[in-house]
């Protein structure tokens, strides 16, 4: 069973509803192919847009490290500068 359906529009188009199933008995062996082929090309969709994901939290997990970095060294500069202006 497909965990999607094309959907045939009455303009042509077609639409890839994945909250419906389809199962093998109710296809054509051409709509079958065609099935195959739309199933792998979602597979390779989703496996780009799981990597865009992971990058994209990668990069905010750095700017966080980044970000945390540099207000450390400002208290740390900060309060340098406080202990030598006393003395």
């Amino acid at each position: 069973m497909f965990d999607f359906r094309i959907i045939d529009l009455s303009d042509g188009n077609q639409i890839i509803r994945r909250d419906l199933k389809t199962p093998y008995s109710a296809l054509t062996p051409i709509q079958y192919i065609e099935y195959t082929n739309m199933e792998t090309q979602l597979y390779i969709a989703d496996r780009q847009k799981k990597k865009f994901l992971k990058e994209a939290e990668r990069r905010r997990n750095l700017q966080e490290i980044l970000l945390l970095g540099l207000l450390v060294f400002a208290v740390w500069y900060r309060s340098r500068r406080e202990i030598l202006t006393y003395d």
